[in-house]
C-alpha cells in the first residue's frame, strides 16, 4: 500500500494516456488496485521503478495463472497484463525490460506453456507494442467486456508459446541493448 501516492503521481503526469487502461486515477482506485494486486493468489504484481531516480513509473503483473496437471506447483498458462506507464516512462525501454523479466519468470521460472496478453481492441499503441514483443495476434472477441471508459469493448487476444520464447527473448534483449547503446 506504500505505492498509492507514487502510482497517483505517475498517472498525474498525463491522465489522458489511460483512456483504455486500468491505471488508478484516484486514491480509492489506487487502494483497490493495489489490494487486488497484492491479495490475488494467482498473480505476481510489480511496481515499475525507474533505476536512475527510484521513481515509480507504472505497474505490470502476471495473473490468471492456471494449472491443469494435478500436483504441479507452478501454472501452465498465465496472463501478462495490468500494465500502464507514466508519460515519462514511454519509449524509454522500461516496458520492454519489465516484460523481459516477467516473461522470463513465466517461461523459465514457472515453465508455462503459454502466456496471454489482452488489450482493448481500440488501443492500437498497446497492440503494436504487444506484437513487437513477439506475441501472436490470436483474434478479437467482440463485445467481450466493459472497457475502462465505461463502454462495452472488443478485446484483442495475443499469445506467446514456450517454443516461441527463446526467439522472442533474443529480440527483446537485442532491442534493449540497441536502446541502451550511445
Amino acid at each position: 500500500m506504500d505505492h498509492v501516492e507514487p502510482f497517483l503521481a505517475a498517472v498525474a503526469e498525463d491522465p489522458t494516456l489511460y483512456q483504455w487502461s486500468g491505471a488508478p486515477k484516484d486514491r480509492a482506485a489506487a487502494e483497490r488496485y493495489l489490494h487486488h494486486a497484492v491479495h490475488d493468489p494467482a498473480a505476481a504484481a510489480f511496481a515499475l521503478v525507474r533505476r536512475a531516480d527510484g521513481v515509480v513509473v507504472g505497474s505490470s503483473r502476471l495473473s490468471h495463472a492456471d494449472t491443469w496437471t494435478p500436483g504441479r506447483d507452478h501454472p501452465e498458462v498465465c496472463e501478462l497484463g495490468h500494465t500502464w506507464l507514466s508519460a515519462s516512462a514511454l519509449r524509454t525501454g522500461i516496458n520492454r525490460e519489465a516484460k523481459l523479466l516477467l516473461l522470463t519468470q513465466a517461461f523459465e521460472g514457472w515453465r508455462v506453456e503459454r502466456v496471454r496478453i489482452v488489450a482493448d481492441a481500440r488501443n492500437a499503441r498497446s497492440r503494436a507494442a504487444i506484437e513487437a514483443l513477439g506475441f501472436t495476434h490470436d483474434g478479437v472477441l467482440r463485445v467481450e467486456r466493459l472497457g475502462h471508459d465505461g463502454l462495452v469493448r472488443d478485446t484483442a487476444f495475443h499469445s506467446m508459446l514456450a517454443a516461441e520464447w527463446p526467439a522472442a527473448k533474443a529480440r527483446i534483449e537485442a532491442s534493449l541493448a540497441a536502446h541502451a547503446a550511445p
